[in-house]
């Protein structure tokens, strides 16, 4: 049986003149599992910083069967595990597996922090395991935080989840958490990737574009901590990717796979906050059932966004008319089904006078980098969307729902719901979204 080894090395990585902590795939059909143990670690960056990639990540064919030899890297034997799970059939799976090692307690995910922080977890317990959906690795995430105790991921690929951030509904609205990251991811190869797995994962490689440009912006608008090395190969594995797709009738699942890892990695080292297409595709999420993935709708908020950002900031304006604070209130009231008084307490005020001119200023002065960076997004998008509906069996015609629903509202929406600081967060505080309530 083939294991795949994903080796953190350094190297040049896709760009020449960026040099950052890349991957290499290596595949030995005579490791010993123990050579999984340290993988990742924290390393020195040309930036100056030291970025953190303490995590343990094993892929392979049957990994889910060897469950119980990946815990043993983290707890000793007999030691309490709670699996946190939205997945029954993969929760007996990995429990049938493990509770002859481990001691297992089984806790079905809530998706609410009030009823989340009524769910007892045994004091003994050691790690917490997120078995399932985004919806189970937020919960466990939250869990493990509150619970203080280390967290691993068995699911489909969600290389997003290798962040500190989780998000929780709470009294009806959605709340961003900064945890404690997990510490071991784990995906069975043998889990074959539906059309729409493929489009999750290509959506939420691409969508990192965006990702990196929220990342610089928020350098300049909001003097965030930046590293340009981890920006650049943030850039470069999303276009790189959409170029290897587009002249391609397939879409490999390793590729994919290998793309969406180290992104997520990537990602993981940094305190980013939620970036636009981030904060975008959670708040559209929140407001319907979650009928699409992340990886969908951060794609396409990022794709919308792009362009939005452009047309923004080449038409910047002297006056901006101040929102209508009621009608703002009363629409996160209304689809939040909570008071307008914890609506208010939500919203990120207007700002105004000295803030409000510099912040103006700082986007003039840099609007020659802001656009140029956003034209590359803007001309990688063009192709990725046309890739992107290709990987549905209907050539993207379960799309048209989204495409033709709310995302004006959940742009206007998003930076009032989830905490963010790049552009989209920025014209919101300039009153520049309110135009998109309609």
């Amino acid at each position: 049986m083939r294991r795949v080894f994903l080796l953190l090395q350094k190297t040049r990585s896709l760009d020449k003149s960026c040099h950052i902590f890349c991957f290499e795939q290596i595949y030995n059909a005579d490791m010993d599992y123990s050579s999984y143990t340290d993988m990742f670690g924290k390393r020195k960056c040309d930036c100056g910083k030291t970025h953190d990639f303490t995590v343990k990540c094993l892929l392979s064919h049957g990994a889910f069967g060897k469950m119980h030899e990946f815990l043993a890297e983290f707890v000793p034997s007999m030691s309490r595990v709670v699996l946190v799970y939205d997945d029954e059939a993969l929760m007996q799976a990995i429990y049938g597996n493990i509770k002859r090692e481990f001691r297992a307690a089984c806790v079905k995910v809530e998706d609410d922090k009030r009823l989340l922080d009524l769910v007892s977890v045994p004091e003994d317990s050691k790690l917490v395991l997120a078995v399932g959906s985004h919806k189970a690795i937020n919960g466990a995430k939250y869990k493990a935080y509150t619970c203080d105790l280390p967290v691993i991921i068995a699911s489909k690929p969600d290389f997003g989840a290798l962040t500190s951030l989780c998000t929780i509904s709470e009294n009806g609205a959605v709340s961003t958490y900064e945890v404690a990251k997990p510490i071991g991811y784990i995906f069975d190869l043998d889990c074959e990737l539906t059309d729409r797995d493929k489009a999750e994962l290509f959506g939420t490689v691409a969508a990192r574009l965006n990702t990196s440009f929220e990342y610089y912006a928020s350098s300049v608008l909001a003097a965030h901590e930046y590293c340009p090395y981890i920006a650049g190969a943030l850039s470069d594995i999303a276009a790189q990717t959409v170029l290897k797709l587009a002249g391609s009738d397939a879409a490999p699942s390793d590729l994919l796979l290998e793309a969406a890892l180290k992104v997520g990695l990537l990602c993981s080292t940094e305190n980013f906050d939620r970036s636009g297409e981030e904060q975008c595709g959670l708040t559209y999420a929140a407001l319907n059932d979650g009928a699409y993935t992340q990886g969908e709708l951060q794609f396409v908020f990022a794709s919308v966004l792009s362009s939005l950002f452009k047309a923004h900031i080449r038409s910047r304006k002297d006056f901006v008319p101040p929102p209508d604070n009621n009608y703002r209130t009363e629409h996160i009231a209304q689809l939040f089904g909570i008071s307008e008084f914890k609506a208010i307490s939500t919203m990120i005020p207007q700002i105004s006078g000295r803030e409000a001119a510099v912040t103006e200023y700082k986007i003039r002065e840099y609007s020659p980098d802001f656009i140029e960076k956003l034209d590359k997004n803007i001309n990688l998008y063009r192709p990725a969307f046309k890739i992107f509906k290709r990987l549905y069996a209907d050539d993207g015609f379960s799309l048209e729902d989204l495409l033709n629903s709310d995302i004006p509202i959940s742009i206007s929406l998003a930076p009032d719901i989830i905490n963010g600081s790049g552009m989209l967060t920025t014209l919101k505080k300039l009153g520049e979204l309110d135009q998109y309530l309609i």
